[in-house]
């Protein structure tokens, strides 16, 4: 607090340093109002702005994408950007209500500049130095954080805001910002022409190509030597702006010319009625199903590496062999703050099972086209399809009723963590997930073809870091399971986009999960009658009919409306998308 205090004293009192301002026989007086400015400022910022921001931010995730948000973390949060807000507002005005008087005789000799202060130019540029950069006062802040500091800066006095630590503070801020950009640009880049089309995507692209272009301006003018971290960035940031001049629709390239008229045709849309359009989906499927399969593609279906999942069955069989003899025993609950009641059981031979009750899932409805009680049903169904495609991703799962409660229970895959605590060096690991996407950095490739057609096929509305799990050696993801479907497989054929994007969202399928396709097309009929016990028939035609439209286009990701319509009959095709979250659909 008293450093604080110390460089607030500082910075307010310009380069005259704190004992100048303390021989001021004005000082008492200014003092006094500098710290009610202060104060205020503290309260405006943290209590009236934002504490109640985070709060609210807080309660829309936990009612609306992150129902099992904990209580206890949205309140520590709202503290947390309260007191941060508090002292931020306070730097402010302690910067912006000078201690000093006004004017300064020139005649009077001047105390000589503190070694904490950057040296400046009377035009405010600063005075080139030999002296090693100064490392930022705290780690990298979220993207509203520092934002929130790039703003608070800008109001502080040009002497205070060339401050070393305040320079790199203010520089580490512009690198988070300009960081989550270009991760926008590049997701965006990886997205259908149709889905760049949406006037939100084109308002959030402009502004971040506006973001990493000033950041490029600002390396590239910046005086001093960048660093090899500063160089990376450089370079990814113009390989961002270079893909926004591919992907991003109704702009100019560099050479002046436009794009085509095609790619800034609008995407047509169902509610226009557009024959044409459902029947060319058609008509691509039906190339796909009538050209000659690839062989090799077909060949390695009948050997594909997941044998687990062709043991599905055995493993769920074992769970009500234990269960009958009397041998599951309750060991504990699921950690953390869960929607729905979860059991752990264990046999004595070792095997175990998650077991979510029916009586004890909410009575809320959460998700579109997922009614309250079915959950466990559809974690079954989740399971089913995964054992169909010989995909080992999603445990093997089975109805199971345990001490007269039946529900479902997923067999435990062993020496696996959660994405949550994969991430955080205090469990011993420190794989590194995107913030924006939910999604681990280094799986394997098979692994994230595999897990981008599981979640594409089940419209996964919810796949963040606590729902899936991983197994981690030597520091590096070698297997991955997909858990917690209970939200998926809407009955809504309208739910078209999923909350998180996978892996590989827009690339193209691999020749291993196209044959996949073609199977699971091929045992169409014999599919459908294994799911109807767990499953609305709604349900089940939008898994098929998101099958069908993958395999027409040949590239994973979100779909159309269109694109499932094509593939629906016309008395159950929907008029208008629906979002994952709209509890009214």
């Amino acid at each position: 607090a008293g450093a604080a205090s110390t460089y607030l004293l500082t910075a307010a009192g310009g380069t005259q340093g704190i004992e100048a301002l303390l021989r001021q026989p004005a000082f008492k007086e200014n003092f006094r109002q500098w710290f009610k400015a202060v104060a205020a400022g503290s309260v405006k910022e943290g209590l009236r702005e934002e504490a109640p921001d985070q709060l609210i931010q807080g309660i829309l995730e936990r009612y609306t994408y992150n129902p099992d948000k904990p209580w206890k973390d949205i309140i520590e949060e709202t503290l947390q950007a309260g007191i941060g807000g508090a002292l931020l507002g306070g730097a402010a005005e302690a910067t912006t209500t000078g201690l000093a008087p006004a004017k300064t005789s020139q005649d009077q000799p001047q105390p000589p500049i503190p070694s904490n202060t950057t040296p400046v130019t009377p035009d405010g540029s600063v005075h080139s130095s030999s002296a090693p950069p100064v490392q930022p006062t705290t780690p990298p802040k979220s993207v509203e954080d520092s934002k929130k500091l790039i703003e608070n800066v800008s109001k502080m006095p040009p002497q205070a805001q060339q401050h070393p630590k305040v320079q790199a503070d203010l520089n580490q801020a512009h690198s988070v910002v300009a960081e989550a950009s270009r991760k926008l640009i590049e997701n965006v880049s990886k997205m259908r022409p149709e889905a760049q089309q949406h006037p939100t995507v084109q308002k959030d692209l402009a502004q971040a190509k506006k973001v990493v272009q000033d950041h490029v301006q600002r390396l590239e003018s910046q005086t001093t030597p960048l660093s090899d971290a500063q160089k990376k960035e450089l370079a990814d940031a113009k390989a961002a702006l270079a893909r926004t001049e591919q992907s991003l629709p109704n702009q100019q390239h560099v050479s002046g010319n436009t794009p085509t008229a095609e790619v800034n045709a609008p995407a047509p849309r169902f509610q226009d009625k557009n024959p044409e359009l459902l029947e060319q989906h058609r008509k691509k499927l039906d190339s796909k199903r009538n050209a000659p399969r690839n062989a090799q593609s077909e060949a390695a279906l009948l050997h594909v590496p997941d044998e687990r999942a062709r043991n599905a069955k055995p493993a769920s069989d074992t769970l009500h062999r234990h269960n009958e003899a009397g041998a599951l025993v309750k060991t504990g609950e699921m950690g953390g703050k869960h929607i729905n009641e979860a059991n752990i059981l264990e046999a004595p031979d070792g095997n175990a099972a998650l077991h979510k009750p029916d009586d004890g899932q909410s009575e809320k409805k959460i998700r579109a086209g997922v009614e309250p009680g079915t959950t466990g049903h559809r974690e079954v169904a989740a399971s089913k399809i995964a054992q169909a495609l010989g995909i080992d991703l999603v445990p093997p799962t089975t109805m199971l009723t345990h001490d007269g409660r039946p529900g479902s229970a997923q067999v435990f895959k062993k020496g696996m963590i959660n994405g949550k605590d994969a991430s955080d060096p205090n469990e011993g690991h420190n794989i590194k997930i995107d913030s924006d996407t939910e999604l681990p950095e280094g799986l394997p490739p098979d692994t994230a073809h595999d897990w981008q057609l599981t979640d594409d096929l089940l419209m996964h509305s919810d796949r963040h870091r606590k729902n899936y799990m991983l197994r981690v050696e030597n520091g590096k993801i070698v297997e991955a399971a997909l858990v917690d479907n209970g939200h998926s497989l809407p009955a809504n054929t309208g739910v078209v986009e999923k909350r998180y994007p996978g892996p590989l969202e827009g690339q193209p399928i691999s020749p291993l999960n196209e044959a996949r396709l073609h199977r699971m097309l091929d045992n169409e009929e014999s599919l459908r009658q294994s799911l109807k016990e767990h499953l609305e028939p709604e349900a089940i035609d939008g898994l098929f009919a998101r099958a069908k439209a993958l395999l027409a286009r040949g590239t994973y990701g979100n779909f159309t409306l269109d694109e499932i319509n094509a593939h629906l009959p016309t008395d159950k095709q929907r008029s208008r998308p629906a979002a994952y979250n709209d509890r009214n659909q």
